[in-house]
């Protein structure tokens, strides 16, 4: 995680923009795990967490899409 905050930051002051994908990535994982864990124990503290991870994941790589297809530059 700190990694992907030192290139998150990196990427901003170099004029790259704010990179939503790195951060979908990192979350993706805290979200697998919640799930396995609501999975194993069914407790409704680890589902919401889950929920809220899944939904955070969604929005970034959204986001990130998003910004990828309206982006001008083509790579």
């Amino acid at each position: 995680m700190a990694l992907a905050t030192l290139f998150f930051v990196t990427q901003i002051f170099t004029g790259g923009g704010i990179n939503w994908g790195l951060w979908a990535i990192v979350f993706s994982a805290n979200m697998t795990i919640n799930w396995v864990k609501y999975m194993k124990l069914r407790r409704k503290s680890e589902l919401m967490i889950a929920i809220a991870y899944t939904l955070l994941v969604s929005v970034m790589s959204g986001y990130h899409i998003y910004h990828l297809i309206i982006s001008p530059a083509i790579l």
